[in-house]
Order: structure tokens, then C-alpha cells, then sequence
């Protein structure tokens, strides 16, 4: 991110899963499927030890690229002239994480190639749709890599650092990669 990030960064391990999921440090309850979070408003990082030491290095670097992002997000909205306070797409999001986190994987491409073969690949802008599941996760790591090597590998930092100089998604991803959504979503597919 070619960023450096002065505070410290609270770090939160439940020894078990089961303790995680009793959290207090965020109200309510969690959802089954979540794995670990990153609390926006006070930069706390949050996750289970579940007994692998390769699944609790995958989670805290998942985690720690949403802590970068966010301190990315809040340098660019500082120097903002044009009104926005919206965040990037769940998909670029948890897509980043992922790709930043961990290799891509038989499970991933088993879960991609199902979706490209049967026809039900969606298009980038319809990703949306798939909010709140796995495949939010692996759609968006799988255009992230797609990005990566196509645009180049400073094209997903760039639209981080382009946030300030437009109004929408759409028109940070033509600035930063001279393609439009609808075109990037093409050329992924």
C-alpha cells in the first residue's frame, strides 16, 4: 500500500472458536461463517485460534489488509474536494484481502470454473448479489488477480489512491485502469 500505519494495531485472539464467538468486543451476535474481523471504528483486529497456525496466518493477514485498506481509504477521503464517504464494493474488499492473504487454491478454482462452465458467472457490477457469502470472497480474489495480471500489480493500490477523484466506483476503475467496469467485467469473464 506504500503506506505506513504509526499506531499500534490492537490484536484480539480467542484461544478457541467457540470464545470468538461470545465476542463482546462488537454488539451482537456473530455469524457462524465469520472467521475474524476488523472492527472499522476503533482498528481492532479479531480472531479465533482454532489449532492450525496456517489457517490463524492466513486470517490475521486477511485481517491486517483490511486495516491497511481502511487507513489507505481514510488518507484519500482527507484530501477529497468532491463529497463521498461510500466504501469500495464488498468484492474489491474481501476480493483483496484474499489475494494478499493467500494463494489461490484448488477450492477457489473448483468454485470459479463451476460457475464459468454452468454459465452463471456474474458480471463485476452484479457481484453485489453475492454479498454476506464465500463467493464474494472468491469472485473478488479471482478479480484481483485478474487485475493484478492484466493492469499491473500497482493498478489495485492505485484505486485506492484515485478514491478522491471521482464520484463513483465506476469512474475510479476507467481513471485507474483506462477500462470501464463493464469492459474489466468482459475481459475478467
Amino acid at each position: 500500500f506504500s503506506l505506513e500505519i504509526k499506531d499500534k494495531i490492537p490484536l484480539i485472539i480467542y484461544s478457541a472458536p467457540s470464545y470468538f464467538s461470545q465476542t463482546n468486543v462488537i454488539p451482537g451476535l456473530l455469524p457462524e461463517s465469520v472467521g475474524g474481523f476488523t472492527e472499522f471504528m476503533k482498528g481492532r483486529v479479531v480472531v479465533p485460534f482454532n489449532g492450525s497456525y496456517f489457517d490463524l496466518d492466513h486470517v490475521i493477514r486477511h485481517e491486517l489488509v483490511h486495516v491497511f485498506q481502511i487507513a489507505k481509504l481514510d488518507a484519500a477521503v482527507s484530501r477529497m474536494t468532491i463529497q463521498r464517504v461510500a466504501y469500495p464494493p464488498l468484492w474489491l474488499i474481501e476480493g483483496q484481502a484474499e489475494f494478499w492473504s493467500e494463494e489461490w487454491d484448488t477450492e477457489a478454482d473448483l468454485i470459479v470454473k463451476d460457475l464459468v462452465l454452468s454459465g452463471n458467472i456474474p458480471d463485476i457490477s452484479d457481484l453485489y448479489q453475492y454479498e454476506g457469502t464465500y463467493l464474494t470472497y472468491k469472485l473478488g480474489q479471482s478479480v484481483c488477480i485478474f487485475i493484478d495480471s492484466t493492469y499491473g500489480s500497482d493498478k489495485i493500490v492505485r484505486i485506492y489512491e484515485n478514491w478522491y477523484k471521482a464520484r463513483t466506483f465506476e469512474e475510479i476503475i476507467k481513471l485507474t485502469l483506462g477500462s470501464d467496469l463493464k469492459e474489466l467485467s468482459a475481459q475478467w469473464v
